[in-house]
């Protein structure tokens, strides 16, 4: 790369930060001084960012970095239409799909593509230097076939699609580590998937063709330390969380009067990084500057955080009527936004309110705080505060969430004291000073033999689960958040068939672990649909529980997770979503390298985050994932919580408020709190949080 002559790592003082570095902690969630701004087709300088065209005309033809270019290298034609815009391509370049040897690659021609840089680095200056290929992947693949032959050719010419599609993205995969070489900060994706209502191509199948394709481009730019913009007109919401999932850094969205943005911030905001236009259909057309002003101020609230994830973008657009004063006001609308604060607390809020500025990367007023607990840890804890009101009891700890409880049917004995519940768990009780505590055994399918046994078995249906209380709690709870269900996936269709045998089935029969999490995971997206349209949407989280670690590490492979977790996950999660919730998951152990796959299946929210190893600590988390993930409970259930003294009690936890003081963390046990632990040491816990 070359020099900038900008420490781009120093410090974290927000005086006199250059552009460089405000793009890059917008892009990477750091706190920038305020919203950082690209004037795209002119006045570039005003902004921070400046952007260098790849493209290229035809040899000899005089086009050197142009965006107007009539005949481009790959050869196809636009013909201008007198209205500033780029104009439209007539005939295909290939009247028929070409074989491998006949496609035309452009040539690198490095010294001619290239050489404008020393002029536009110096023009430059601190500013963030991004590389465009103006116009790329499938978009091209329609200049050079004409749209309606692209559209049948990736179906019915699959082979034939596949060699001109991958000699395009092959060349821009050359063109990235040119840019890489001369010292570029990011590199720029423009290709369309979306029209004014919907996508041209099923999500499915632009998953299938599309997006492994992108996924190569991503992940080799940012092997080349290149930061993905991608650029994409229409509406194209079913597939924001898979360009986020493979690696776009920056996602433009160049329509938001189309996209549903306030359901694109529920999904992505504090993880996704988007460059954002008013609306070149309406607001900034038709507009007033007030109204211009308003929408820049309503993008920002849906989309940005304090920590980040918002960039805004300028466009002159006369073509489309727009006029100088709204030009102008654009520009303004972004200036206006200003500095935030990123570590004044706002005022008071209500508890769910503390709760959901946490989710969305915001900086509550004070972290938020949840409370799990043993049965037997709860009647210890009453008679150390002398009453037995939970409520009562969880107010006074200042807790933020309510879980929601619905009545199972009782446990059915089978003598020796041995115990099974509706789903074919088995455990044994044994006696504490405090009451009761369960220990999992070998379940009821443990000795099956026979696939058919696991058909025959009587499996339990949604309707077993007494919802009925639902209405009255949330009316009670009203100024809490919400968390329901006990979902899992994985973990206890092993402790029915018991783990040992589970292990060997994911080996030697997985049609019986899919079996197995397929009746897990149906239930529970039947029980979690009823609670929600009983609730009328009002849950704010529901839990998806399976332990993947020991305390070394993970519990099974990737591959593993990858076949019996993931695609049940994945439904779970996208279910929630669908219902209006975030997704609690639950996993104790050392998980860390499950994280990024997590988040990829829609995890919002990760409990417990044991801490039993470095990679598992508050500062690695939260570094590493931290702007993608938001945590749930940390305080050491193993040893300090049973051990310390409550002052060394009160010292973890405020290492922990103070490591997410920006957000994204939910104070909690590492685990329910467990009977051994000193009641002056749960009130610690609370007592200490800030």
């Amino acid at each position: 790369m070359i020099a900038t002559g900008v420490d781009e790592e120093a410090g974290d003082s927000l005086v006199s930060m250059t552009s460089l570095e405000r793009v890059r902690r917008a892009i990477e969630f750091r706190g920038p001084d305020r919203v950082p701004i690209v004037f795209w087709n002119c006045d570039q300088i005003q902004g921070d960012v400046l952007l260098y065209h790849l493209a290229l005309g035809v040899p000899g033809d005089g086009t050197v970095n142009a965006w107007d270019w009539s005949v481009n290298e790959w050869e196809y034609r636009l013909v201008k239409s007198g209205d500033g815009t780029m104009g439209h391509p007539v005939d295909p370049v290939y009247r028929h799909l070409p074989r491998a040897d006949e496609i035309r690659v452009p040539a690198l021609r490095e010294d001619e593509r290239m050489s404008g840089v020393p002029a536009f680095f110096g023009a430059c200056g601190h500013r963030y230097r991004l590389a465009s290929f103006d116009l790329s992947g499938f978009t091209v693949y329609t200049f050079l076939r004409g749209f309606e032959n692209a559209m049948q050719e990736f179906l019915l010419e699959p082979a034939g699609f596949a060699t001109l599609m991958d000699a395009i993205l092959d060349f821009e995969c050359d063109l990235m580590r040119m840019a890489a070489r001369h010292g570029f900060h990011g590199i720029h994706f423009a290709d369309d998937w979306g029209t004014q209502s919907g996508m041209m191509i099923s999500p499915a199948l632009w998953r299938q063709l599309f997006k492994p394709r992108y996924a190569r481009q991503f992940a080799l730019a940012h092997q080349l330390g290149l930061d993905t913009w991608y650029h994409c007109c229409g509406e194209f919401l079913p597939i924001m969380e898979d360009y986020h999932e493979i690696g776009a850094d920056v996602l433009n969205i160049g329509q938001p009067n189309v996209n549903d943005i306030t359901e694109i911030g529920r999904r992505l905001r504090g993880r996704q990084c988007f460059l954002m236009p008013i609306s070149y259909q309406t607001v900034s057309i038709s507009g007033t500057p007030d109204q211009i002003y308003a929408e820049a101020e309503r993008l920002h609230q849906l989309l940005s955080t304090p920590a980040g994830g918002f960039i805004g973008y300028v466009e002159q657009y006369r073509v489309m009527g727009m006029s100088d004063r709204n030009y102008r006001a654009c520009g303004e609308a972004f200036r206006r936004l200003g500095c935030r604060s990123f570590t004044a607390r706002p005022s008071a809020a209500s508890p769910r309110q503390r709760v959901l500025a946490a989710l969305r990367h915001e900086v509550p007023d004070r972290t938020p705080r949840d409370f799990w607990a043993e049965p037997a840890t709860m009647n210890r804890l009453f008679a150390h505060v002398g009453h037995r009101n939970k409520d009562r009891l969880l107010d006074a700890l200042g807790v933020d969430i309510r879980h929601l409880e619905t009545s199972e049917p009782p446990p059915r004995a089978l003598g020796d004291g041995l115990y099974q519940n509706f789903w074919g768990e088995r455990y044994l009780l044994h006696e504490t000073p405090w009451g009761p505590m369960r220990e999992d055994t070998k379940g009821a399918l443990a000795d099956a033999r026979q696939f058919a046994e696991l058909e025959r078995f009587p499996w339990p249906t949604p309707d077993c689960l007494d919802r009925s209380q639902l209405t009255a709690q949330c009316a009670r709870y009203d100024d809490y958040a919400l968390l329901y269900g006990f979902a899992d996936i994985w973990q206890r269709p092993a402790l029915v068939r018991g783990w040992e045998e589970m292990l060997i089935d994911m080996a030697e029969r997985p049609e019986w672990v899919h079996f197995l999490c397929r009746r897990f995971t149906d239930f529970y997206r039947e029980d979690y649909t009823r609670a929600a349209e009983i609730t009328r949407g009002r849950i704010d989280l529901y839990l998806v529980i399976s332990d993947l670690g020991t305390q070394r590490g993970p519990l099974i492979s990737m591959a593993m997770f990858r076949e019996f977790v993931a695609p049940y996950l994945k439904e779970m999660t996208g279910l929630i979503h669908h219902l209006g919730g975030r997704v609690l998951f639950h996993s104790c152990g050392t998980i860390w390298p499950f994280i990024p796959e997590l988040i990829a299946c829609g995890v919002d929210v990760l409990d417990p985050i044991q801490p039993t190893c470095p990679e598992m600590s508050p500062e690695h988390l939260h570094r590493q994932f931290g702007s993608r993930l938001c945590f749930h409970g940390g305080i050491d259930m193993q040893d300090l919580l049973p051990n310390a003294t409550p002052a060394q009690v009160e010292a973890q936890v405020r290492r922990y408020c103070d490591v997410f003081a920006r957000g994204g963390y939910i104070l909690g046990p590492a685990h329910l709190f467990q009977p051994d632990v000193p009641p002056e040491n749960i009130l610690a816990v609370y007592r200490a949080a800030t």
